[in-house]
């Protein structure tokens, strides 16, 4: 546990330390998920549903795969992750797609 926790009365105090302890101690980095509107013909759209959308005629998949394609395409270009990995068969079945639109190969788990 971290240092000084037994001290800590407030229950967020502490659960705030021991989260910052635990993410520091595991070097876990959490990224910004950089939340931007996008403009889409007046319509004020949360960034990541617009990329989405753009990769929805693309890639064909559900609206939730869409979204965890595209947030996982934001971390690839950061260079914090090269694959995704993966046991979605709707996935799978379009890894040469998403490797062509995002630059992420995708694995079977």
């Amino acid at each position: 546990m971290p240092p000084g926790i037994e001290e800590l009365t407030n229950h967020r105090s502490k659960l705030r330390t021991t989260i910052t302890y635990f993410l520091q101690l595991l070097s876990i980095n959490i990224p910004s998920d950089e939340a931007k509107l996008t403009d889409l013909d007046g319509l004020k759209l949360f960034h990541k549903f617009l990329e989405a959308i753009d990769l929805a005629t693309k890639l064909k998949l559900k609206t939730l795969d869409l979204l965890h394609i595209a947030y996982a395409s934001q971390l690839a270009k950061k260079k914090l992750i090269q694959f995704f990995i993966t046991f979605d068969s709707k996935i799978l079945e379009n890894k040469e797609a998403i490797l062509k639109n995002t630059g992420i190969e995708v694995i079977d788990g």
